[in-house]
């Protein structure tokens, strides 16, 4: 019996080739100091409705790409979960206590 390779699907390959040259993209405009953040007016707009501290987090991300030599493939994306993870986190009980009390 003969052993047959199966080609690749080039059709799935070709379509996403296709789909990712050509879709629509907004303008991206460089932030932070050394100018390797890229963002969209739509997504900077978004992002500062709900990050507070935006501008910080995109200049620590700004000198981290820099120093660090490291992409990403989505900067609002990155700081998004940057921004999760400098949230403080909630529910963690109190358990400071006076000199007279004790634990």
């Amino acid at each position: 019996m003969m052993d047959r390779k199966v080609s690749p699907n080039y059709l799935n390959n070709s379509y996403l080739i296709y789909s990712q040259t050509n879709k629509e993209r907004e303008a991206r405009s460089a932030y932070g100091e050394y100018h390797n953040v890229f963002l969209s007016e739509t997504e900077y707009g978004e992002l500062k409705q709900e990050i507070r501290e935006l501008d910080r987090l995109i200049e620590e991300l700004s000198s981290y790409m820099r120093s660090s030599g490291k992409q990403y493939a989505d900067h609002a994306v990155t700081l998004r979960r940057w921004a999760e993870r400098s949230a403080p986190v909630k529910n963690i009980p109190d358990y400071t206590c006076s000199e007279e009390e004790s634990l």
